[in-house]
C-alpha cells in the first residue's frame, strides 16, 4: 500500500492510522482467533504502515504520522476489554 502509493505520488506526507476493529465480547470470552483478528488491524497494522512510510518521510525531510484510537481506547467497557489504545503522534 504504502510503495504503491509512493510511486504514484512521489512524496508521502501524511499517515493517518485509523482502522480499528471491535469485537463485542466480555473479557474471557474472547477466542484467540478473536484476539488475533484484533491485533492485526489495531496494532499490526499500523505499525506496519508507520515503519513502510518512516523511511520515504525521512528522504525527503519530513511528514506526520497520526494515529487515532477510539473513545474505548481510553474508558472501561464491559464489552471493550480488549480494545489497544493507540494515540498520538510523531514527526
Amino acid at each position: 500500500m504504502i510503495v504503491a502509493c509512493h510511486q504514484r505520488t512521489t512524496r508521502i506526507d501524511i499517515l493517518v492510522n485509523t482502522a480499528g476493529l471491535r469485537v463485542r465480547k466480555a473479557f474471557g470470552e474472547f477466542s484467540h482467533e478473536d484476539f488475533n483478528r484484533l491485533v492485526t488491524v489495531d496494532l499490526r497494522a499500523p505499525f506496519f504502515a508507520s515503519q513502510a512510510v518512516a523511511p520515504i518521510m525521512l528522504e525527503q525531510g519530513g511528514g506526520q504520522v497520526i494515529h487515532m484510537a477510539g473513545q474505548l481506547g481510553i474508558v472501561a467497557s464491559r464489552y471493550g476489554a480488549a480494545i489497544l489504545p493507540r494515540r498520538g503522534s510523531s514527526s
